[in-house]
């Protein structure tokens, strides 16, 4: 058990972020809970859902294109892509961080995506009753999903070749957070979650994305 508890340390020293993206991780998550308790209150922000909602709600069917987009956050689809990605970057660099990072980053989304939706319980924008085993809307798992997937499928991808993970970094994040949007705005306009929802899981993919990254990097680039 110490020995389990002095390499956990140590993995941790070698890997610990710099004080700029653990302040990145804090402000997101302190975002989260802000929307949260806002929807928790029936604050301003579920005004402003309503507003959002009676601006783009669809009157039939969603357009076809949000239920394409939305694959993208599809669990089976993103998440998939994503460890296929860490499996041949693991092979081709004999690295076992890569896998690592990916199932940490795609555990620790789906964590804190569930734990939300159970503590809000919010039902959909469609005003959609909650299915037995189904805990709510909040947060936009799909959103969530999309943008760590292909965020950290495109880091682990640009950083396979060189030792620096620096523009890697910018690439995962950059990429991830256009994922996000765009798997985001499908939700919203296709009807399928308020506008707080995918904005929730916009600060969850910040602070997982900013995080891992920050620590793989450090782990890859410290000379112990």
């Amino acid at each position: 058990m110490r020995d389990v508890v002095r390499r956990t340390a140590r993995v941790w020293e070698r890997s610990r972020p710099a004080t700029k993206d653990l302040a990145v991780v804090a402000v997101a998550m302190a975002v989260v809970v802000l929307i949260t308790a806002d929807v928790l209150a029936g604050g301003l922000l579920t005004y402003l859902d309503d507003t959002v909602k009676d601006a783009t709600f669809p009157s039939g069917d969603p357009p076809g294109w949000t239920h394409v987009v939305g694959l993208l956050g599809n669990v089976g689809v993103g998440s998939t892509a994503a460890v296929v990605a860490a499996i041949v970057t693991m092979h081709a660099r004999w690295r076992w961080w890569p896998g690592v990072l990916v199932v940490a980053q795609l555990a620790a989304t789906g964590i804190m995506v569930v734990a939300l939706k159970y503590l809000v319980a919010r039902p959909g924008p469609g005003g959609e009753a909650l299915d037995d085993g189904y805990p709510g809307f909040y947060p936009s798992g799909h959103t969530a999903t999309a943008m760590v997937s292909v965020g950290v499928l495109v880091f682990v991808l640009s950083g396979w070749r060189g030792r620096s993970l620096r523009r890697a970094r910018q690439r995962g994040l950059w990429t991830g957070a256009a994922a996000g949007c765009l798997v985001a705005a499908s939700s919203v306009l296709g009807g399928f979650h308020w506008l707080s929802d995918a904005l929730a899981s916009l600060a969850i993919g910040t602070a997982v994305l900013v995080l891992g990254f920050a620590m793989a990097d450090q782990y890859v680039h410290d000379p112990r």
